[in-house]
């Protein structure tokens, strides 16, 4: 057992331990204490590569934001939240939750269709960039640029399939 699988598996357990604790303290009404602790397990899961929940975090402290009376900072927030990977479900399903709840219904759609907006342009760029590469001859560019905007926007299956048809180009090129 590595010291790297150890670190990851105890980084693991403080990061629930921070989803647990955030629970209770909604629970308990003690929202301040559950911001907190949620704020702090999304910042571990930006420092390593462990999974915490951060779609139920990030969720929640929307809501605790709303609760608090902060309805424009909650707005902003859970967009915010959406505009990293528009078209992951559960986002979506954490997103339209909560607004439900807030009683802003209306706002879910638009606020989807926001952050969807946002990336088309950006997508759009890099599947062009790959296109001329292939042109060109370059085949391993292409494969660079879709891994790291998958990073980012890893529920887009359009840029998974144009990943894949770089890759059997790649290959072909060999």
């Amino acid at each position: 057992l590595s010291s790297k699988a150890v670190y990851k598996s105890s980084s693991d357990v403080t990061k629930q331990a921070r989803l647990v604790r955030g629970e209770f303290f909604i629970k308990t009404g003690d929202l301040a204490s559950a911001e907190k602790d949620f704020e702090t397990g999304l910042k571990l899961e930006e420092d390593d590569d462990c999974k915490f929940n951060n779609n139920v975090a990030s969720g929640e402290i929307g809501d605790i934001y709303f609760r608090n009376g902060q309805d424009k900072k909650a707005m902003e927030w859970m967009s915010s939240f959406i505009s990293k990977d528009p078209k992951n479900k559960e986002k979506q399903s954490v997103l339209k939750e909560i607004l439900v709840k807030n009683d802003k219904k209306d706002a879910v759609d638009e606020i989807i269709a926001s952050a969807l907006d946002g990336i088309f342009q950006h997508v759009k760029e890099v599947n062009t960039q790959c296109r001329d590469y292939r042109k060109n001859g370059l085949f391993h560019e292409p494969v660079t640029h879709y891994n790291e905007i998958l990073h980012e926007h890893p529920s887009d299956e359009g840029l998974w399939f144009n990943k894949g048809r770089a890759l059997y180009d790649y290959a072909q090129s060999l």
